[in-house]
Order: structure tokens, then C-alpha cells, then sequence
């Protein structure tokens, strides 16, 4: 009786521990924010993901909302991109090798020692790179997000002149990117259904 009892409260703690430690001990979720001056390297460490977001593309006259999914681990990239109907795109990027197919019309065209294909201002990456290379950062905050506005050194697209993340404060994730133009206006928003730091 006092094994059973024994075996009882081990498996009692052991799920106790479980719970409590999943937040210590899964990887990813792990990276917290205590201040605004850990944002830099908050934003420096995140080198793997997976992510799922809503991306609302604004032009003159309508906007369009496609769904992202992205997934990098070390040298190896893979974005897909949906809108609505089932039209997509997925851009597999391994070591320089990129594949980039066509989900509707079941087309594939490969590209070797081109990196430059893959390149997109809606993937985390794109944001990282221009956070590091930027010379015009402004980190600051508000009671829901710390905010990051970063422009855009040498940028030669008039639609994207700088962008802006937004990461949650109690949720310790980023939750948002704003995209603008050189007239300040939106032209992409980035908005995070999922982002799990790998």
C-alpha cells in the first residue's frame, strides 16, 4: 500500500514539474523580455523559427491577404505562400540551392547559387537583416508591445522604406510588422498567427 501511495505522488510531482518547467525547458520558449533593454538581443538570438501569419498587401486601389508559413532551421528555408483560392507558392532555400514551386499549377523551377530569389521583405529574416544593418533604429514601448521601428538603409524600393515589429509584452513574442512607403503609408502588414522560436 505505501509503494502504491509511492508511486502515486512521484507520478504527481513528476506532472507538477512538467508543467511548470515547460516553460524552462522547452526550447523556445525560453526567451524572455524583462526590460526594453534586452530587446536587442532578443531580436540578435533569433536565429531558428516557425512561424504562421496573416499578410495584408495594400496598393492603390485594394488589398489583398495571402497566408505565410515559414520555417528556418540553420542553412535550410522554407516559405509558403497562399492567398484564398488555393494559388501558392513555396520557396525552399537549402545552402544556396533554391526551388521555387508553383502550388496550383504544380510548376518547379530550380535555382543553384542564387540566393537572391529567395529574398522577400515578409519573411522574420528580412527584418533581422534590416534591423542589423540599419542605422536608424528606435526601440520603444507602450503597456501592450515593445516597438521597434527600423529604416531601411539604402533601400530601393519606395514601398518599403522602413518597417516597424511589434512584440507582445506578456506573450514574450512578436505579434506584428508594419511596412511602409516613403510617404509613411502602409503598404504591408505582417500579422502573426504563430511564432515559435526554434
Amino acid at each position: 500500500m505505501k509503494r502504491k501511495i509511492f508511486i502515486v505522488c512521484m507520478i504527481f510531482l513528476f506532472l507538477i514539474s512538467c508543467v511548470f518547467g515547460y516553460k524552462f525547458f522547452i526550447t523556445g520558449n525560453n526567451k524572455n523580455i524583462d526590460n526594453i533593454g534586452e530587446i536587442n538581443d532578443f531580436i540578435l538570438q533569433i536565429k531558428n523559427y516557425d512561424v504562421e501569419a496573416n499578410v495584408t498587401i495594400y496598393s492603390n486601389k485594394n488589398s489583398n491577404t495571402y497566408n505565410l508559413k515559414q520555417r528556418k532551421v540553420e542553412d535550410y528555408q522554407i516559405q509558403e505562400i497562399n492567398d484564398n483560392e488555393g494559388n501558392g507558392l513555396i520557396i525552399e532555400n537549402d545552402n544556396n540551392k533554391v526551388t521555387i514551386k508553383n502550388t496550383k499549377l504544380s510548376v518547379e523551377e530550380v535555382f543553384e547559387n542564387y540566393n537572391e530569389v529567395a529574398k522577400n521583405d515578409v519573411g522574420f529574416d528580412s527584418f533581422i537583416e534590416n534591423y542589423e544593418n540599419s542605422d536608424d533604429v528606435e526601440i520603444t514601448e507602450n503597456e501592450k508591445y515593445y516597438i521597434v521601428f527600423v529604416k531601411i538603409k539604402n533601400s530601393r524600393n519606395k514601398y518599403i522604406e522602413n518597417k516597424t515589429l511589434y512584440i507582445d509584452k506578456t506573450e514574450n513574442r512578436p505579434e506584428k510588422i508594419e511596412i511602409k512607403d516613403v510617404n509613411n503609408k502602409e503598404t504591408i502588414i505582417i500579422e502573426y498567427t504563430k511564432f515559435q522560436i526554434l
